[in-house]
């Protein structure tokens, strides 16, 4: 029997019972991906029995219980796991539609997390932490928004304190665009006739200069 104690708590989502299982020092075997090929997936036959079992771990895994307690950063599993449920609800056809239900709830918690963000500050927190990202997005502001994108997290990106973010993050020292025509038209203006020595300046100096240029409204 490939059910185990914190397996079943996970999936009836007991907080309580998976809280003292844990404390217990009980854990679960994480999944391989249907797309893995170590050693031990080659070795393995692809049978009905293998599809359940990796079906039911990842029911158990993907429980709001599981993520808020055994994870240590839940956001960053949450994106995780909606990626590893993607590939299995491509390769998995016989769980195809079960897949796309824990890949939806996985969403959903996604977004709860944002939503115990009560102000702007909050959300930059969230969004700002860089464990989780390649070394190429941890340079960008909004690292988690790098995650959310390959994730496809539709519903966690379109909240409105996500959105405000990254308009935030876009405009950058624009701020205040849109509000005064006369500034926006006299900025705009030197902005275009100065365009080509200004863009020159950033490239040579790697942006240490040309502050502006960092933001993809003034680009």
């Amino acid at each position: 029997m490939h059910m185990t104690p914190l397996m079943l708590a996970c999936i009836c989502n007991n907080f309580s019972i998976v809280q003292c299982l844990l404390l217990r020092k009980h854990y679960m075997q994480l999944p391989h991906r249907p797309d893995c090929h170590c050693d031990e997936c080659l070795r393995s036959a692809h049978c009905m029995e293998n599809s359940i079992i990796l079906l039911d771990t990842y029911r158990a895994i993907s429980s709001e219980s599981f993520l808020w307690l055994a994870c240590t950063d839940p956001l960053l599993a949450a994106f995780n796991l909606a990626v590893d449920l993607q590939v299995c609800e491509e390769m998995e056809k016989e769980y195809k539609v079960a897949y796309r239900n824990l890949r939806h709830n996985v969403m959903t918690f996604a977004v709860k997390i944002a939503e115990q963000c009560w102000t702007t500050e909050e959300i930059h927190v969230l969004l700002s932490r860089k464990v989780g990202s390649p070394l190429a997005d941890c340079e960008l502001r909004f690292p988690r928004i790098q995650l959310a994108l390959k994730a496809h997290m539709k519903p966690f990106l379109s909240l409105l304190g996500i959105q405000a973010a990254m308009e935030g993050c876009w405009h950058g020292m624009w701020t205040d665009s849109g509000k005064f025509k006369c500034q926006d038209l006299s900025r705009k203006f030197r902005h275009f006739i100065c365009y080509p020595i200004l863009a020159l300046l950033h490239a040579i100096s790697a942006g240490s200069y040309i502050k502006t240029f960092k933001y993809p409204l003034a680009r």
